[in-house]
């Protein structure tokens, strides 16, 4: 493999890298606000029982409703594949303390994988360096 073939390689699989850095940078930029969705439910179930008769009640992303919760003991939750299920505040805990606990166990993923990506860049850049030196 000549001098310029092996730059090229090097150079093209920087670049496959780099895009693999990004996507997963959109992964966990997906993950953190889901998380504090998670986060916003289980302060919402927290404190469910200090909602007054007229509440705003959050129904997505910087949107609220103004009702009165008829039940405060159950909730529905969606539990994957468009399935609601309704469930008592015990349980919708539990399911949302699981899920945050996948969040978090994704996230420290991305974040060996990032590191990992980060590290043969470098090797990449130096292995580069060397080879467009001579």
């Amino acid at each position: 493999m000549s001098q310029d073939d092996r730059v090229n390689e090097i150079i093209y699989t920087m670049e496959i890298l780099r895009q693999q850095l990004e996507e997963l940078e959109a992964q966990e930029e997906a993950l953190n606000l889901t998380y504090q969705d998670i986060l916003t439910s289980l302060s919402f179930i927290r404190d469910i029982n200090k909602v007054s008769e007229k509440s705003l009640i959050p129904i997505g992303k910087g949107l609220y409703v103004q009702g009165k919760i008829e039940d405060k003991n159950f909730l529905y939750v969606d539990i994957g594949s468009g399935i609601i299920k309704k469930a008592n505040l015990d349980e919708s805990r539990k399911i949302l303390e699981e899920r945050k606990k996948d969040i978090e166990n994704s996230l420290n993923r991305i974040a060996k994988a990032e590191e990992d990506i980060k590290a043969r860049y470098a090797q990449l850049e130096l292995a580069l360096e060397k080879r467009t030196k001579k």
